[in-house]
């Protein structure tokens, strides 16, 4: 029979409080581990809070959901995944970074109000103020697609920069020129595609992730923040 729980973790960050907590993990399902300095790589739990320069890793079946503390950006990073998650904390908010070695992702960034957001590949950098949209990067290069505003895409080995709106898509490939197209059906579909499994609410000063444990119980973590 499975059980319902609820478990009230207080992290009140009066901003991201001392420990330099920058996000929290909202989902982690199959495969999924964190690695932070010279530790060894752990599972990745949801309500785990995570700072600057923490390495995460998806396996074949794995899935994660991370929100930024600051501002509620959504990072949805996908099986088969390498990435650093970066922040750094300004009067207003953090100035944040993804550092992408490989994989896919869905980004929802907020609007940035001046901050910086970036994501980093080996071939690529975006910069993002306010939008939502998808990144699959290897080792050939990457492609992006926004599903909701738009994102400043930089070639890095060619120092090419493109604008990529709504419904569009680019591949950023080394030493080759970028054209922005318009996304096909299939594109987008991917692009959109959801994970399922567990319930996350975001409130004005909380973050409630509904979960499965390891027995099967269905549990409730309230983080609340300021």
């Amino acid at each position: 029979m499975m059980k319902r729980g609820l478990f009230i973790t207080g992290l009140l960050v009066s901003f991201l409080c001392a420990k330099g907590n920058i996000a929290i993990t909202m989902k982690s399902v199959g495969t999924v581990s964190f690695k932070r300095d010279t530790a060894a790589a752990v599972a990745l739990k949801p309500g785990k809070s995570l700072v600057d320069q923490d390495l995460i890793q998806t396996g074949d079946n794995g899935f994660a959901s991370l929100v930024y503390l600051d501002d509620r950006s959504i990072i949805k990073i996908r099986s088969n995944t390498e990435l650093k998650i970066g922040g750094t904390k300004l009067e207003n908010g953090l100035s944040k970074n993804l550092d992408i070695m490989h994989g896919k992702l869905k980004v929802n960034v907020s609007d940035q109000k001046g901050k910086e957001f970036k994501v980093s590949t080996p071939t690529s950098v975006a910069s993002v103020k306010g939008t939502e949209f998808f990144i699959s990067s290897a080792q050939g290069g990457d492609s992006f697609t926004v599903l909701e505003g738009v994102v400043s895409i930089e070639n890095t080995s060619t120092g090419q920069t493109v604008e990529v709106a709504q419904g569009q898509t680019v591949e950023s490939i080394p030493e080759a020129p970028m054209e922005v197209l318009e996304a096909n059906e299939e594109v987008l579909a991917e692009a959109e595609e959801e994970e399922e499994g567990i319930e996350v609410e975001l409130g004005p000063n909380e973050i409630r992730i509904e979960f499965e444990d390891e027995d099967g119980n269905i549990k409730t973590t309230i983080i609340e923040y300021e």
